[in-house]
């Protein structure tokens, strides 16, 4: 409303005194360990979609520093990460079933661990929308999602 009023197509403020309707919500679905398991077993070790859960699960960071992370980020058995959201630096300890899928990892030229079909580093809508088909493929219900993988990953 304040924008209308800012460009003169409004004199007045008519939402003043309204208040906010609460709404509950459930929030973002976070995974059980039998969704989990079923996309485990979907998808073999040393695939692009068994290495992004494991990346996420593992290290429980956002999408947005998933993407980013790669070989020259590991160091003595952990991977050093600045949050794109806080900048805040981290050293993640590397969890067995992590290092697991970074030794099947094949390396190409995007410098990070997850990459495109064409081996290009992903952004991070393209890897949402490729992660949910992976999801989608693994017959996982609607709402299983990266974020999902971090709410699980800190309830472990």
């Amino acid at each position: 409303m304040q924008y209308a009023i800012d460009l003169g197509w409004r004199d007045t403020d008519h939402t003043v005194g309204v208040r906010r309707v609460k709404v509950r919500s459930v929030g973002i679905h976070s995974w059980t360990d039998a969704e989990i398991a079923q996309y485990e077993a979907h998808w073999p070790p040393g695939s692009n979609p068994r290495l992004a859960l494991a990346i996420l699960l593992y290290t429980g960071q956002r999408r947005s520093d998933a993407v980013r992370m790669g070989p020259a980020d590991t160091i003595e058995g952990t991977i050093r990460v600045r949050q794109v959201k806080t900048g805040a630096e981290l050293l993640i300890p590397v969890h067995p079933a992590l290092e697991i899928e970074l030794s099947a990892w094949t390396d190409c030229d995007a410098g990070t661990f997850l990459a495109t079909e064409r081996g290009r580093p992903f952004s991070v809508n393209g890897f949402y929308n490729n992660f949910v088909s992976w999801c989608a493929d693994a017959r996982l219900p609607k709402g299983c999602s990266p974020h999902g993988l971090r709410k699980a990953a800190a309830r472990r």
